[in-house]
């Protein structure tokens, strides 16, 4: 897979969809009631998060990206229509009795207050749906590569057979990977965990030795042609097959202090 196949091409993205909700203002005081600050609001933000917002960041690229998830049928689930007609992003939504997965953050400048959470696990009928959708767009010939963005929101209910369906005509794999249980990725063209859940998953790292044998072995346990290891301030890491050999690229970052965060 090359920038192209992404920056050019068309691309189905499947995965948990959220809507990241930002309520800014001031705080000048302190609650008599409890030790706790007082939020004067002074502008709301909504923004697609979860597979959504990886379905914008390929569009910023020149993707031409279809999105495929859940969300409810609620004024959330119509706030993240607008939202991807703005971002020209097409769509294939299933609708369910439960409500859109969001996450409402409190922020005083550059400070995070809280975070809420809601959420409810989408149901049987709900993944039927989704997966209904997903057959249709996976089958068409223009649709090269596949994004499944997992969060672990339970959108995803049987990974296996959605890259087992997507192997069998040809596409090209991308997984963004949850939790410690990477069994369920396997024979994906690339998975990119962060380097802590990279850890959780082959265990601890005493060095960048450690890094390449520890990436080359979960390479070859699950049938990968490449690991992409996000890592914070150090960059990324790149582990790929070419030639009969897995090379290891390093691609460094300049560190920034991220208040803006999705999904």
């Amino acid at each position: 897979m090359n920038l192209k196949q992404l920056s050019k091409g068309n691309v189905l993205v499947f995965g948990d969809i959220i809507l990241d909700r930002y309520i800014s203002g001031t705080v000048d005081r302190v609650s008599p009631e409890a030790p706790v600050p007082i939020l004067k609001p002074s502008k709301e933000d909504l923004r697609l998060g979860g597979a959504a917002n990886v379905a914008v960041n390929l569009s910023s690229l020149g993707s031409k990206a279809t999105l495929i998830g859940v969300t409810g049928k609620d004024d959330f689930s119509d706030w993240i229509k607008v939202l991807l007609k703005k971002n020209k992003i097409r769509n294939a939504l299933s609708k369910s009795v439960n409500p859109t997965i969001s996450k409402l953050r409190f922020l005083a400048g550059q400070q995070q207050l809280i975070r809420i959470d809601s959420e409810e696990e989408f149901t049987e009928a709900d993944w039927k749906s989704s997966l209904s959708n997903y057959r249709k767009h996976i089958r068409l010939e223009k649709n090269k590569v596949l994004v499944i963005s997992d969060y672990g929101k339970g959108t995803l209910k049987n990974l296996p057979l959605i890259i087992k369906e997507a192997k069998k005509l040809n596409k090209i794999i991308l997984i963004d990977p949850k939790g410690d249980n990477f069994s369920k990725y396997k024979s994906a063209n690339i998975i990119t965990p962060n380097f802590d859940e990279f850890v959780r998953v082959v265990g601890n790292i005493k060095g960048e030795a450690d890094v390449s044998r520890k990436g080359k072995e979960l390479i070859h346990s699950l049938k990968l042609s490449a690991l992409l290891i996000t890592r914070g301030s150090e960059g990324m890491t790149l582990l790929e097959k070419k030639t009969g050999k897995i090379v290891r690229m390093d691609f460094p970052t300049e560190a920034k202090d991220v208040f803006d965060v999705s999904g």
